[in-house]
């Protein structure tokens, strides 16, 4: 099954164990997302990728232009483990790491969530790629993808006992749209993937296609 098929189908099944009230809550946050009245402007491709520091679920400082230096990477942010679609993206592209890896391409993760929480992450998927603690949702932020939860998925949020400050450990209802950014090894953004619809993900054809495309040959004219 296709990630986004499987995400699907754990919708389709979550809407009708959930009150009807709790499913249009959340279907008009992401309906405000998806018409723009939740603005935010990704980077695009061509643009040059903010170099950052951050910490993986492991204490350790990850610098991405570090990892640039090694060859292509597939930088992505996601919302957090408390996110049943993000889990299985995650998942997911643990399963296509090493088809990544033939184009000598990196995985990382970006999340507002502590490392406590990226650690029992990766340990659940027994994940082996950095998953990076970004405080205050700052490179969302460089990356164009940080948007303020809408209000109606806040409240869903409280109501499922999962406060966003808590788990981010700051005081802010704030997260990143899931988007995936590949960055050349010469930190260029080559493509792109950020979807409102935050059900919807790159699936890793998607990504493994980008990455084919990066390493193919310039023909001259």
């Amino acid at each position: 099954m296709t990630m986004n098929k499987e995400a699907a189908a754990l919708w389709a099944k979550a809407a009708k164990e959930m009150a009807p009230e709790t499913v249009a809550k959340i279907d008009s946050g992401i309906a405000l997302m998806v018409e723009g009245k939740v603005p935010y402007t990704p980077l695009e491709p061509g643009a040059s990728a903010p170099d950052f520091i951050l910490s993986n679920q492991h204490g350790e400082a990850r610098r991405l232009s570090d990892a640039l230096a090694q060859g292509p990477v597939i930088l992505f942010f996601y919302r957090g483990a408390w996110c049943p679609f993000c889990n299985i993206q995650l998942k997911h592209y643990q399963e296509a790491k090493a088809e990544f890896a033939k184009f000598g391409a990196q995985l990382i993760a970006v999340t507002p969530e502590t490392p406590d929480h990226g650690l029992a992450i990766a340990e659940k998927h027994r994940l082996d790629f950095d998953i990076l603690h970004d405080a205050d949702d700052a490179v969302g932020e460089s990356y164009g993808v940080t948007v303020r939860v809408p209000k109606a998925h806040e409240e869903v949020l409280q109501s499922f006992g999962v406060p966003l400050p808590d788990r981010n450990g700051t005081d802010n209802w704030t997260l990143p749209v899931p988007g995936v950014f590949i960055i050349g090894h010469d930190g260029v953004v080559k493509n792109t993937f950020v979807e409102a619809n935050y059900r919807a993900r790159a699936e890793p054809p998607r990504i493994l296609a980008a990455l084919e495309a990066l390493s193919a040959p310039v023909v001259a004219p």
